[in-house]
Parts: structure tokens; sequence; C-alpha cells
């Protein structure tokens, strides 16, 4: 019993102690005790949305130049990558034989007219029938088309371009043989190109005829117009296809093949409800955000339109004024006690 005095003084010490030491305080505290997040005020605000998709370029016109007809290369008449003319000659195909064979047929139909007009005269008299002018007249008329046939390979022989443009390489020489079909080099208009692209059906309405927009394509930006859009949209990929044509004269150094992206403008308002884009929380068939209201986070279903880098339009589900959480995402729930700080990233105006 001697220690019983003792050992009351040492508890009232532990428990004097105690009482003197301050709450810890969590970091992901604020001072309501709630989850501590950043925000943004919902403002109307103006916003001219667009959507980006990636495209091809193309030549204005391009085509393979391949030999019409067969025959042995005469005269290569282009220097390789060289711009040239419509209707200037790129090669000479052999056609000594069919001039040669023309000129035996224009001897053979001279001696043919000579022989109507005798058998004519001679039908006045009843020296000759019918039957023997009209044989000649058939003679006459089918190697009229023989030699028309023949001018037709001639002409064909020398290959000429069909438009202004830029002719690629070669693979052969002078002396070659060449058959029909066989390819002799490309042609390609790169003055003024053309932009395909595809957009989601969702965009067909957004989108007409001479709408400008904006090509990124070798680290420079160019303008472009829509001079056509499909009627039908894809039925497999749900995509509406478009062209539009941009101007290389000044910056030739833009070629048909390289990656590029379009720009489009869309959708402008003048008083657009803009939330940063990382506040949108994606779930099963909906999008989501959380605002806070009297100290609790509120779940909101939303309904998004145009973005931009760092902005995402919101058309439904917040109103102007509302206090959207921006951080802390994954812990926030709905009906989560919050405390609103405002960190060094938050986005509040």
């Amino acid at each position: 019993m001697k220690y019983l005095p003792f050992l009351g003084l040492c508890c009232a010490l532990i428990f004097s102690g105690c009482s003197k030491e301050k709450p810890t305080v969590s970091r992901s505290q604020g001072s309501s005790g709630g989850l501590a997040v950043e925000y943004f005020i919902a403002r109307p605000t103006y916003f001219q949305s667009t959507v980006s998709t990636t495209a091809e370029i193309i030549p204005s016109e391009a085509v393979m130049l391949r030999a019409p007809v067969s025959g042995t290369v005469l005269a290569i008449n282009f220097r390789e990558g060289s711009y040239v003319q419509k209707g200037q000659s790129i090669i000479q195909l052999d056609d000594r034989a069919w001039k040669a064979q023309i000129s035996g047929l224009a001897a053979e139909l001279n001696r043919l007219k000579s022989d109507l007009e005798r058998k004519r005269i001679l039908l006045k008299v009843e020296g000759a029938t019918q039957q023997e002018v009209d044989v000649i007249v058939a003679e006459m008329a089918s190697i009229e088309a023989q030699m028309e046939e023949l001018r037709v390979n001639i002409q064909l022989a020398n290959v000429s371009a069909p438009f202004s443009g830029q002719v690629g390489l070669r693979d052969f020489s002078v002396g070659s043989y060449m058959g029909q079909g066989d390819e002799i080099t490309t042609l390609a208009d790169v003055q003024s190109l053309k932009v395909e692209f595809n957009l989601p059906e969702r965009y067909q309405d957004e989108v007409s005829l001479n709408m400008d927009l904006s090509v990124i394509a070798d680290t420079d930006t160019f303008p472009a117009s829509i001079y056509a859009i499909d009627p039908i949209i894809n039925p497999e990929s749900r995509t509406l296809r478009a062209r539009a044509r941009i101007s290389n004269q000044d910056k030739g150094s833009l070629r048909p093949g390289v990656f590029a992206t379009v720009i489009l403008p869309t959708q402008v308002s003048e008083s657009a409800l803009l939330v940063p884009t990382q506040v949108v929380v994606p779930e099963i068939n909906v999008q989501t955000v959380y605002i806070a209201r009297n100290g609790t986070a509120i779940r909101r279903e939303v309904e998004l339109a145009g973005r931009n880098s760092d902005m995402v339009q919101i058309v439904s589900g917040i109103s102007p004024g509302d206090t959207v959480i921006t951080t802390g995402l994954l812990q926030v729930k709905d009906g989560l006690p919050v405390s609103l700080v405002k960190g060094t990233n938050t986005l509040a105006p």
C-alpha cells in the first residue's frame, strides 16, 4: 500500500502530458477535415472548337506513264525529276516500220483511185458493172482504215505529257525494248496539292464546301479549302471522306505522301462552359465530373462537345459558377467531404 501514492502521481503526469499534445492533421485533409482538392470555377467564355484528324497529301494530278505500244526506245526527251509542260515529248519509240507501211498503202490507194475513175467511166457506157465499182470502193476504205491505224500507232509512239508537272525516275535507256504497258515514269502536278482526310460521321453537319482549314505538315502550317465531300458515309468505318486544295507554289518543299494533320474549326460559342480536360472522368457509357458544393463532392454526368489542347466544352451537366474539382479524382467519390485549397497548379480564375 505504500506504493499507491507514487503510482497515482505517475498516472497524473502521463494524462497531463497526453492532454497537451496537438492532434495530427493528415496532409490529404483541409481545414474542414475533408479531402483537400484544387478547383476550377466554370464561367461562360468565347470558344471555337476544332477537330483534328490525320490526312494524306496527294498531287493535284498524278499518273504513271506507260508505253501505249511496243517498240524500241529511240529517244528520251526528259530529265529525271524535271518539270515538263503539257504536250512535251517524254520518249520516242521506233515508228519507222509503221511509216513504211503507210507509204506502201498510200501507193496502193492511189492505184485504186485510178482504177475507180476508169471503172466509173466504163460504167457509163456499160463497159463495167456496178459490182466492180463497189469492190474497188471497199478496198479503198479498208486501206484508209489501215493507214489511220498506223497513224495512231505513230502518234502513240511519241509519248507526251498529258498535263504539266514533275516527272519521276526512269529505269531504262535508249535502245531498250518496251512492251505495251511497261512503266516509263511518273508524272505529278505538285504545285497544287490535294489533302484527303476522313471525319467521324458525327461531324457531317460541321463541314461544307469552301470551308477553310489548316494543314500541319513538315512542322509548317498551310491554309487549305474544302472543294469536295463524298456524299456517302463509309458503312464500315462510319467516316466521311473529304478533300481540300492546298497551294504549294510558295513552299515547294511540301511533297505528296508526307504525314499531315488537318485542323477544322467547328462550332463557335460566345458563352461556352469550359473545364480542363483532366477533370472529365470516363465511366461506362458516360462522362462525369465532380463539383464541390457546401463541402461535399457531387458527381455529375456531362455531355461533351468541342475541345482544344487543354480545355473541353461541356454542354450539359454543370452550370455557370459551379466549382469543378480538378485534383484528387482517383480518391473523390460522390458525397465525400472535401476541402477547397488553392494550390500552385490551381486553375481557378
